[in-house]
């Protein structure tokens, strides 16, 4: 969490004085408060999380708690996201409604609390049913949070109430599994877990993660097989790696190397786990803090996005491109380009502030533009040195692009603002100028149909 230094120091102090302790105020990194049909919206600072879970395999329907602590910094309407319908929520007893909004730019939309709020610490309580990525068979529940960054509100938000990228939440679970003579299920997450029963299950967050780090799959204990092993991190701890799936024997191995390049290349393994959902015949994959869901091809850039994406967080659609660009690179096994072209011209970073989805030029565009980077400092070790450097300062940490050009010129005494400007901040581009034979691909992470997720359920 981060430090408040200027002039909000005065309203944090008022916050802990009140009793509550609070180290950082992320909704300094929010997008900027907007006003809209005679009501101003504000971010929020979301503080804690609790979302009690409970599937009823007899009636066949998941219901959700949530108890949400939060921090307003101004009067207004509080701004947060869930994308099932049919909520409810309650304030200090009375029930608040919940509606709909469109951000200025119309590029996303999210919820708030239709009431205005005093600047304070403040607990709602929103309950709703989940029916996305749940499926229920005779006496068992298969339960995923999948996620996506190319797709708008794929994050947390897609199933539970959460707040937005920039936020970094303490997150609590409950789960249990009700109703009927229900089978032994399993949980698997990336968060310390306290198996109450093999119907029940209590989860602690680590709280660095945001709306993009859980992993949690649920599922009926003989669905899959699982393999444990223990890698030996670099900085002496024995970080416990789990594979599961139908066939996770043939992952371990390449697992252990790409862990071992990647420690060598970037520190120590920055979680305290790293949990694996092996899908033999998936082409691409999806990044969690510590864990991955991924075919074997994808395998190693899931793995580094557990350092740059799931470890430092990009916050917002224009910080988005960073990490795919960096893993895109690794992918091209860190080549070095002497030039690049119009056609590596992009707005990766130069979109509205409320864009929440990354830039699909971040995997083509993106990875050339950090080749090109490595080449202008071969004199100085080229671009994995700061890489290293970076993932060290930014641990456990949201990140912009301005904060990435930023420590790239002071760590190579080079100014890199022409380029960013050019190339990724677009500024003089315009859309008739594009090549309109750019192809635009999403690496590993082309999303998924609905009926894709359900199979992987």
């Amino acid at each position: 969490m981060r430090m408040i230094l200027g002039l909000r120091s005065v309203i944090l102090a008022s916050f802990v004085f009140s009793g509550m302790n609070v180290w950082a105020l992320d909704v300094e990194y929010a997008p900027s408060a907007f006003d809209k049909s005679g009501k101003h919206f504000e971010f929020i600072d979301l503080q804690t999380a609790h979302y009690e879970i409970e599937y009823n395999v007899q009636s066949k329907r998941t219901s959700v708690r949530s108890t949400l602590k939060f921090v307003l910094l101004k009067k207004g309407y509080p701004l947060f996201d869930l994308v099932p319908n049919g909520s409810k929520a309650w304030y200090q007893g009375n029930e608040v409604g919940v509606a709909n909004i469109d951000f200025p730019s119309g590029r996303s939309k999210a919820r708030y609390l239709n009431r205005e709020f005093q600047l304070g610490v403040h607990q709602v309580v929103i309950d709703h049913e989940l029916s996305t990525g749940v499926a229920f068979a005779s006496g068992s529940v298969s339960s995923a949070f999948f996620m996506s960054d190319l797709s708008d509100r794929q994050f947390l938000e897609r199933y539970l109430p959460a707040s937005f990228d920039y936020d970094q939440v303490a997150m609590t679970f409950d789960v249990k599994v009700t109703g009927g003579s229900a089978a032994d299920h399993t949980l698997q997450t990336n968060c310390e877990q306290t198996v109450k029963s093999s119907l029940h299950w209590q989860l602690v967050c680590p709280p660095s993660y945001n709306s993009s780090s859980l992993f949690y799959h649920l599922y009926k204990s003989d669905r899959f097989s699982e393999l444990k092993e223990d890698f030996a991190s670099i900085d002496g701890r024995s970080v416990q790696v789990t594979i599961y799936g139908t066939a996770p024997n043939s992952f371990m191995e390449p697992t252990r190397n790409i862990f071992h390049e990647l420690e060598a290349d970037y520190g120590p393994w920055p979680h305290d786990r790293l949990l694996i959902y092996a899908i033999p015949n998936y082409g691409g994959g999806m990044e969690y803090s510590g864990a991955t869901a991924t075919g074997m091809g994808a395998l190693g850039h899931e793995l580094h996005h557990s350092y740059f994406a799931r470890s430092t967080f990009p916050m917002g659609g224009n910080a988005g491109w960073i990490d795919e660009a960096l893993a895109s690179w690794r992918d091209d096994r860190y080549r070095s380009l002497p030039k690049l072209s119009s056609n590596d011209q992009t707005e990766m970073a130069g979109h509205s502030e409320y864009k929440r989805t990354t830039d699909t030029d971040a995997y083509d565009s993106g990875a050339r533009i950090i080749a090109h980077l490595d080449y202008l400092f071969q004199e100085q070790g080229g671009f994995k040195p700061f890489m290293k450097y970076f993932h060290a300062q930014y641990k456990d940490l949201g990140v912009t692009t301005q904060w990435f050009e930023e420590e790239i010129t002071n760590f190579y005494s080079k100014d890199v603002s022409g380029l960013f400007s050019e190339y990724i901040y677009g500024e003089g581009l315009q859309d008739e100028s594009r090549n309109s034979n750019k192809v635009k691909h999403a690496g590993f992470h082309s999303p998924l149909s609905e009926e894709d997720l359900k199979r992987l359920l």
